[in-house]
C-alpha cells in the first residue's frame, strides 16, 4: 500500500470477505482511503488489488496495525474477492500453504 512516506510492504494477520488487518508500524488516520495489493504466498494465487479505508487502529504492546474495511465497485467484484478468500482458506485448511507464511 502507499502511505504518507511512500510505498509500504507489510503483512496481514487476518483476511475476510469484508476486510483485512495490516500489521504496520506506520498507522494511517481513521477513514483514510487506501489501495492495497495483496500478494498471497505460493504460485497458486495471483496478487489482488483492493480498495478500502482505515476502519480500526490497534496500537498495543503485542501488536500494531490497521483494520481496513474493503470497498467494491459492484457485486461481481465482491463475489470474485469472496471466491479468492474461500480458495485461500481451503489451501490453508488443506495444509498446502508454505509453513513460513502461517
Amino acid at each position: 500500500y502507499t502511505a504518507r512516506e511512500g510505498r509500504r510492504i507489510n503483512f496481514t494477520r487476518d483476511l475476510s470477505e469484508t476486510g483485512v488487518f495490516v500489521r504496520s508500524q506506520e498507522l494511517l488516520d481513521l477513514d483514510t482511503p487506501i489501495r492495497l495489493v495483496l500478494a498471497p504466498p505460493g504460485s497458486t494465487f495471483q496478487a489482488v488489488t483492493l480498495r478500502g479505508h482505515v476502519a480500526r487502529l490497534v496500537d498495543t504492546a503485542e501488536e500494531r496495525g490497521m483494520g481496513i474495511r474493503l470497498q467494491f465497485a459492484d457485486q461481481d467484484e465482491r463475489a470474485r474477492f469472496a471466491s479468492f478468500v474461500q480458495r485461500l482458506e481451503q489451501s490453508y485448511l488443506a495444509g498446502t500453504l508454505p509453513d513460513e507464511v502461517l
